[in-house]
């Protein structure tokens, strides 16, 4: 009798925790907060991208890896890497790698259908300081995703980062309030829009991102964004197209 029942409450959860993650739509990641999200993933996945970026004295080219897998039920780990190349209008070019960034995050328990995750994200110091690498960032943030109807779902998160600013004479350190919302809306089964709004002061960034994801295999997402910036921290405009694979 006891046997029966510990498998009807695990049948239970497991039925319950299926349909929060179907429900927020985990399937689909967002841009800009691609790992600072409340989306659980099962497996191992990876997203491989190809942007191009413009602002008032450059424009350049953006190339970038990044991808998690779960360690545990709850627990996932996350990495992005990148390599940019800058094109100044009046100084030299440059070309390196960006500071790899790690994550962590444990998804909490659903919460009247809602998905709850907390985390906390390092980057690391080795890549190039002319493309604005070689500083050492972390911080802790807090996500939601929660489902409207059948079709839509909102997204939020909150966070605070420690972080490296020049300030004329070398780096200091400041503390940064991340903040951002977004809207995940199912055109048909295999499309999806996606539009975030994320701000990060200190930086004095602002982005609005409008991007779409389409499904062209089982395990393959074929994603596509237009950033806007919004403030004078962020580029003007960014295009980036990507392929996002699940194990």
């Amino acid at each position: 009798m006891k046997q029966k029942l510990m498998v009807t409450v695990c049948s239970l959860v497991a039925v319950q925790t299926l349909y929060a993650a179907g429900a927020t739509m985990d399937n689909v990641k967002l841009f800009d907060n691609f790992f600072q999200d409340a989306s659980q993933e099962r497996g191992v996945y990876a997203e491989g991208s190809l942007g191009y970026v413009n602002n008032d004295n450059f424009d350049g080219m953006l190339f970038g890896v990044r991808g998690g897998a779960p360690i545990a039920p709850r627990i996932e780990i996350g990495m992005q890497a990148g390599f940019v190349s800058l094109d100044y209008d009046h100084s030299p070019s440059e070309s390196g790698l960006s500071d790899p960034i790690i994550g962590v995050k444990y998804h909490l328990n659903n919460w009247e259908n809602n998905q709850l995750s907390v985390g906390a994200h390092l980057s690391l110091p080795v890549g190039d300081e002319d493309v604005g690498g070689d500083r050492t960032n972390f911080g802790v943030f807090g996500a939601i995703r929660h489902p409207m109807n059948a079709r839509a779902v909102i997204t939020g998160i909150a966070g605070l980062s420690s972080i490296e600013v020049s300030d004329g004479w070398g780096n200091d350190r400041e503390f940064s309030l991340q903040l951002g919302g977004g809207l995940i809306y199912k055109v048909d089964a295999l499309l999806h829009g996606i539009a975030e709004l994320t701000m990060a002061t200190e930086v004095e960034k602002m982005d609005l991102t409008l991007g779409a994801d389409y499904v062209v295999q089982d395990n393959g997402r074929l994603r596509g964004s237009v950033d806007l910036g919004l403030d004078d921290g962020s580029p003007d405009f960014t295009l980036t197209v990507g392929y996002l694979h699940r194990f």
